[in-house]
């Protein structure tokens, strides 16, 4: 399945840039 590469890519960019709009666009996909 591709969207779980595309999680796992969007949490490491998220992680690695520290953006607040990437975690929140992450934490509303997973939460």
């Amino acid at each position: 399945m591709h969207s779980i590469w595309l999680v796992a890519a969007v949490c490491a960019y998220g992680v690695l840039t520290d953006n607040r709009w990437v975690k929140g666009l992450l934490g509303g996909i997973v939460g």
